[in-house]
């Protein structure tokens, strides 16, 4: 069933990339199962990259055997680090002409699984290391774009405190405003490493992605980054009430903002939305 529903809307959407935002298995056998998203994914002929969420390594596999297998796959992007697991990555998306304005970048990034501090529960935070590394390859970005902030949007799987934040201001606040639905707490860290704030200053981020909860699909714009959720599109799992589908993004070249909508797998098109420099379109 997962495998049809991806078959359907790829061939409806026709897109240039695919970003897969973890918890891609569940269930064993999963060299198998990997082997056979992998295999389905290269059929498309399309470039893609994976993340991975909090329950990928549960099955069997370890992260550095899951990892040689993805990057070896025909048609992925992600590469590996020194430790043997996916890398983080910073994709440049090219003009579409000689001098034409850079349009996007987009990050893939691992914002692992669980806290290894036995004092802090819950899920984990991005290190120090994976700060630094963002806010070099904003900085590398825009000295090679004459000095000015290219539009980036960052692909993971849990989300930043940030979500948490924003839904909090939005009860209390009339300026902030959300479209789609927010059917769990989150499942953000208890921690608060600072990434959203070097995204922040980069002035680079126009949106944060993430995969984590079933059951939201919201977009929230927060001090000029959009922070979405991307719709469940998977098989049933032991909690998920929302219609299986996928997220959809459009970005037009020079333009600091982007479309998206959800394409259920009955054809429908719901919470279409357009983000015009940090803020829904007025």
């Amino acid at each position: 069933k997962s495998f049809a529903r991806m078959d359907w809307i790829v061939a409806e959407e026709k897109p240039d990339f695919i970003a897969i935002t973890g918890d891609v298995i569940f269930a064993k056998p999963a060299k198998a199962m990997l082997q056979s998203i992998l295999d389905r994914l290269d059929s498309y002929k399309v470039p893609f990259a994976i993340v991975y969420g909090n329950h990928d390594a549960e099955q069997e596999m370890s992260r550095p055997e899951m990892s040689g297998m993805i990057a070896g796959a025909k048609y992925s992007v992600n590469t590996l680090n020194d430790a043997g697991e996916l890398a983080d990555l910073r994709i440049s998306v090219a003009p579409s002409s000689a001098g034409g304005q850079l349009p996007l970048d987009i990050y893939m990034m691992d914002s692992h699984d669980y806290s290894r501090l036995p004092q802090v529960g819950g899920y984990a935070w991005f290190s120090l290391d994976q700060i630094l590394w963002l806010r070099d390859e904003c900085e590398r970005a825009k000295a090679a774009n004459g000095g000015v902030p290219v539009p980036s949007m960052a692909f993971f799987h849990i989300p930043l405190p940030e979500f948490f934040y924003a839904w909090v201001e939005k009860e209390s606040e009339s300026h902030n405003s959300v479209r789609g639905l927010r059917g769990e707490f989150g499942g953000h860290p208890r921690i608060n490493s600072g990434m959203f704030a070097s995204m922040l200053e980069t002035g680079s981020m126009m949106a944060v992605c993430c995969g984590h909860d079933h059951n939201s699909d919201y977009v929230i714009p927060y001090y000029g980054i959009a922070l979405v959720y991307g719709r469940f599109s998977g098989d049933d799992t032991v909690y998920n009430s929302l219609p299986h589908g996928i997220r959809v993004y459009s970005v037009k070249e020079g333009e600091r903002g982007f479309r998206t909508w959800i394409r259920e797998e009955d054809g429908r098109i719901v919470g279409r939305c357009h983000i015009v420099d940090g803020d829904f379109e007025k």
